[in-house]
């Protein structure tokens, strides 16, 4: 009973003191009382557990320590099979060492195998590269104050919310950190496209192939429905300008017989530098193209919540938030900015928004002004951290004599019920 009523009071001093401090502090106190919420996330479908990728528990940082194993064979346009990896970059990376995670993917997943379409994970694995590397859906977790440090402008402000496509948040930020220089670009991606871990591509994975060579660029990798994916270019050395909303289409693919593709015309898949960047949507077997409506009617998060989200020139637009669903114009919906109902949404980014407000807009943030209630805010939440830190070291305190007054008041019991019992 004493022990429910400790953890009673920790309850009532932690969510009264959350109530009453700003998203910065918030995110620093849930941190310390376990309060903070997982970014949500999804099962890869067909991806098990393996073993045989080497002894590697950690990625390197020149790229040596990358496995694959392809076993697949294509036929139709469609590759089948499976495929081991131990997620690791086969480049130098910044943002290595991650984690290694030796695993198979059969090819294609269980989830996708049938005629389609299919909605994809907008920030899980969509696919694999050639080197086994995880290709994700379009959206990012979410970086900065409340979501993920650091903040990626490089005066300490700026956040980007999750579900927002990773060029549109840098797009925004370029407004909101005052200019594309005071953007900390690195916290998004490396020179060859990917980040994080575990390490994961959003956009071109730049270092597996010469994007500047003639002709169709080549296979860079297999998505989950078991469809090519290919570089930026068509045959004609530019990108292509007949995508669907999943980013394929029927063209021709080159012969390739180092991984047994006869060529011909196929439905294929392109990365591309715009919207959605790597795939909106599984086509499946079927292997047709998927218009923009049919693919947002069966993307379960489309229509699900919007924000007004600013590009670089300050220029708001409606963007349906973990929504891979994108027109030739990069729109994730067809709400004008006017229009946009986002009284339900999370703020998508900005300044550090205060708690019970949602800003529609983003705000440039000024090097030559200074803000009086900014300076007493930080003050204040430095003194509800530190009393905050103070409360839980007591509680554990507490605790820790509970547990041992009683500890000796129950041996001293026990002695004077079995006084021939050794304790």
């Amino acid at each position: 009973r004493s022990v429910l009523k400790l953890q009673f009071l920790y309850f009532i001093v932690s969510n009264t003191l959350l109530h009453n401090m700003n998203s910065f502090s918030k995110a620093v106190i849930c941190a310390l009382i376990g309060g903070a919420s997982a970014q949500p996330g999804s099962t890869t479908s067909g991806k098990t557990s393996a073993t045989g990728c080497g002894d590697v528990t950690t990625c390197s940082l020149d790229g040596t320590s990358n496995y694959h194993l392809f076993s697949l064979t294509w036929s139709a346009g469609r590759f089948s099979g499976t495929i081991k990896s131990n997620l690791c970059p086969a480049h130098s990376s910044a943002w290595a060492p991650a984690s290694a995670d030796c695993s198979e993917f059969t090819i294609p997943a269980p989830d996708y195998s049938g005629d389609g379409p299919y909605e994809t994970p907008s920030r899980g694995i969509v696919g694999l590269t050639i080197n086994g590397v995880s290709i994700y859906g379009p959206m990012e977790a979410g970086f900065g104050t409340i979501y993920n440090a650091p903040n990626p402008c490089i005066t300490g402000e700026g956040y980007c919310a999750p579900g927002v496509d990773v060029a549109a948040c840098v797009d925004s930020l370029t407004h909101v950190c005052g200019g594309a220089s005071n953007v900390q670009t690195s916290l998004f991606s490396d020179t060859c496209g990917g980040h994080a871990n575990p390490y994961h591509y959003h956009e071109n994975n730049a270092c597996d192939y010469d994007a500047t060579a003639s002709g169709h660029s080549p296979l860079i990798g297999v998505a989950l429905d078991g469809i090519g994916i290919y570089g930026l270019n068509e045959d004609t050395s530019t990108p292509p300008t007949d995508l669907d909303a999943c980013n394929g289409h029927i063209g021709v693919v080159p012969a390739d017989a180092a991984n047994g593709i006869a060529g011909g015309t196929y439905y294929h898949y392109h990365v591309t530098s715009t919207a959605p960047h790597t795939i909106g949507c599984f086509a499946g077997a079927q292997a047709q193209a998927v218009s923009v409506a049919t693919c947002r009617s069966i993307t379960s998060n489309c229509g699900s919540g919007y924000v007004l989200l600013a590009n670089a020139q300050g220029v708001n637009r409606c963007y349906d938030d973990d929504c891979s669903c994108f027109d030739s114009n990069e729109l994730n919906t067809d709400i004008t900015a006017d229009s946009c109902d986002v009284t339900s949404s999370t703020p998508t980014t900005g300044t550090t928004p205060t708690p019970g407000t949602t800003p529609t807009t983003a705000t440039t943030p000024s090097a030559t002004t200074t803000d009086d209630d900014d300076d007493d805010e930080s003050t204040r939440n430095i003194i509800i951290i530190v009393v905050v830190v103070g409360v839980v070291v007591l509680i554990i305190a507490i605790v820790a004599i509970y547990y041992f007054c009683c500890k000796e008041e129950a041996t001293d019991v026990e002695k004077e019920n079995h006084p021939d019992t050794t304790v």
